[in-house]
């Protein structure tokens, strides 16, 4: 079965389906165990559509068992989708399109070999997010000329227990719902960021006037 973007690939799908005689699933308005169990029938995943941004399903979809196949349009083109050109389509004529799902289903072992480093890549993502937001709320404080009065320094490690507290809690509680830890980027920042730093002009005001004493 081809499982596919159900909002941006709906036209793709209905001519595979009529012309090709694959069965689509088109994932919309699922439940997460509904899109799991369909990811989990399909040997490819279909988004040739433009990507606004790091689109959680194909990640989901590679981590089920599913060889991806996407176009080069918007974030899809670079860094987020990271799989073999090939299995980028710039022409969406639709037999181009069985043409790649026939050569997938005849080799897919092959294929999945050629995406095994996204997956990787994939897996790692917990890593990397945790890493990054630590090197952002660990970095030094800069501010050319001026010593930082040590109450000021006190409530901006507050602000750094606080943030890494939180990152502990986001990556426990997509730990406990899912089996995976896929975080979707601006969802996941604004969800750590935020509760932290709720009054943050207050914070940064504090700190102003503190600085400013000082000198």
């Amino acid at each position: 079965m081809i499982a596919t973007n159900g909002a941006r690939n709906a036209v793709v799908a209905s001519l595979l389906a009529r012309n090709h005689g694959s069965a689509v699933c088109l994932i919309a308005g699922m439940e997460p165990e509904q899109v799991e169990a369909a990811l989990d029938r399909s040997d490819v995943y279909l988004d040739v559509g433009w990507h606004p941004g790091k689109d959680r399903g194909p990640r989901e979809a590679a981590l089920r068992g599913c060889v991806v196949i996407t176009g080069p349009w918007g974030t899809a083109g670079g860094d987020d989708v990271p799989i073999p050109a090939q299995h980028k389509l710039t022409d969406l004529h639709p037999s181009l399109i069985e043409a790649l799902v026939d050569e997938i289903r005849g080799n897919r072992q092959f294929h999945l070999g050629l995406q095994q480093s996204y997956v990787s890549w994939i897996i790692g993502e917990k890593d990397r997010f945790r890493a990054e937001v630590r090197a952002f709320a660990d970095k030094p404080l800069v501010m050319a000329g001026l010593t930082i009065p040590k109450e000021a320094l006190g409530l901006l490690n507050a602000f750094r227990t606080s943030a890494n507290q939180r990152l502990e809690q986001l990556v426990r509680l997509n730990l406990a719902a899912r089996g995976d830890f896929i975080p979707n980027d601006m969802t996941s920042a604004a969800r750590l960021i935020m509760p932290p730093v709720r009054g943050a002009s207050w914070l940064l005001n504090r700190c102003r006037r503190l600085i400013c004493r000082g000198h």
